[in-house]
C-alpha cells in the first residue's frame, strides 16, 4: 500500500510538481540552505521534506517521483508502526492490528503516504513527538517524574517539525498535553509543559533554519 508502484504515477498535482521542481534546483545547485524555484529564494515552508527528498534523490541519482515520494511512504510507515505499538501497549496485539489497518484504510492517510507533499512528514513527526509524550506521561509510574529522557525526545522530535511546516507543530504536539493537564491537572503534564531543556531544545532544532537564513539573507 505504501511503497509498490510509488513511482509509477506521474505528478498528479501542483503541489508535488512545485516540489520537485525545488528539489531539482537545490540539488543541481548543490544547496541545502534555501529552497530554491526558477532560481528566486522559495521560502514559504521550512526545509526539512527538502532535505528529505534530495537524500534519497541523491541516492537514486535523479529527481524522479519515486524520490520524491519516498520520505513520505517511509514517515506512514512510521506512523502505522507506532499507532500499531499504541494498540498493542493499551491493549493487545489485534487491537494495535486493527489500528493500523484503519490508519492504512484511511483515504487521507493513504493519499498524502504516496505524495510528494509535506503533510505526511509533519504527521510522522508530531505522532512521533506526541507518542514519546504519552510514554512519559503513562509509562513507569513507579517513578513519580518518569523518565525525563522521553520530554527531550518529544521536544527533539517536535523541533523537526517546526523545520518541516513551522509553528502549527504545536497544536498537534504540546497542546493535547495542555488540554489534558487542564482536564486533569496531572503532575506529568505539568513537568512536561514546563521543560525548560525541552522548550529551548525545540526551539535550537526548530530555529537553527531560520537563523542561518536571515543571516545569509537579512
Amino acid at each position: 500500500l505504501l511503497f509498490g508502484g510509488l513511482g509509477n504515477i506521474p505528478l498528479l498535482n501542483f503541489n508535488e510538481a512545485r516540489r520537485a521542481v525545488t528539489v531539482r534546483e537545490m540539488l543541481a545547485a548543490h544547496e541545502w540552505l534555501i529552497p530554491r524555484m526558477n532560481g528566486e529564494p522559495y521560502l514559504s515552508k521550512p526545509p526539512l521534506f527538502y532535505w528529505l527528498s534530495l537524500v534519497s534523490s541523491d541516492m537514486a541519482g535523479v529527481v524522479n517521483e519515486w524520490s520524491m515520494r519516498l520520505p513520505a511512504a517511509i514517515f506512514a510507515a512510521i506512523c502505522c508502526m507506532l499507532v500499531y505499538q499504541l494498540g498493542v501497549r493499551l491493549h493487545s496485539d489485534r487491537v494495535g492490528l486493527l489500528a493500523a489497518i484503519f490508519s492504512l484504510a484511511n483515504a487521507g492517510f493513504s493519499l498524502h503516504a504516496r505524495s510528494a507533499e509535506i503533510e505526511m512528514a509533519l504527521s510522522g513527526l508530531c505522532v512521533s513527538s506526541l507518542m514519546a509524550a504519552e510514554y512519559f506521561l503513562f509509562t513507569n509510574t513507579s517513578r513519580d517524574d518518569g523518565d525525563k529522557r522521553w520530554i527531550l525526545s518529544s521536544y527533539a522530535l517536535l523541533g523537526a517539525s517546526l523545520l518541516t511546516k513551522g509553528p502549527v507543530s504545536v497544536l498537534f504536539t504540546v497542546l493535547p498535553v495542555a488540554v489534558f493537564w487542564l482536564l486533569d491537572r496531572n503532575a506529568r503534564a505539568r513537568i512536561f509543559l514546563t521543560s525548560i531543556p525541552g522548550w529551548l531544545l525545540a526551539l535550537a532544532i526548530g530555529g537553527s533554519w531560520y537563523l542561518a537564513v536571515s543571516l545569509r539573507e537579512g
